[in-house]
């Protein structure tokens, strides 16, 4: 995966219902348009400009069927990001320094296995 696109929502303004409503819309639409959700990241192989493009084009579609409610879709978004996902690195794993893998013999662990 090349690009990722972050949404967070405004729970605290808007509320758990509406954001709920809201999020759960978002994952339809963009799953549907072939982004895979990875936690709160929607994941893309688009190049990014395409990849950005179509997660605008995605929430502008669906601003335009949320502006009856309190709080349009757009209104309840916090952050709206894209990023390069092969430069995002997971803080709660340790540092790379820190791994060490071990050679594993496939035929001798079989053996003891078995």
């Amino acid at each position: 995966m090349n690009t990722a696109i972050v949404i967070n929502l405004n729970y605290e303004q808007c509320g758990q219902d509406l954001c709920t409503r809201y999020w759960n819309q978002i994952e339809d639409v963009m799953e549907a348009a072939g982004f895979i959700k990875n936690n709160r990241m929607f994941l893309s192989n688009l190049q990014q400009d395409e990849a950005f493009e179509v997660a605008r084009w995605l929430i502008g579609q669906m601003e335009e069927h949320s502006k009856t409610n309190r709080f349009s879709l757009i209104q309840s978004i916090r952050e709206f990001y894209g990023l390069d996902y092969r430069q995002l690195v997971n803080l709660l794993t340790p540092p790379k320094q820190l791994i060490e893998v071990d050679y594993i013999d496939n035929e001798v662990a079989s053996y003891a296995l078995n």
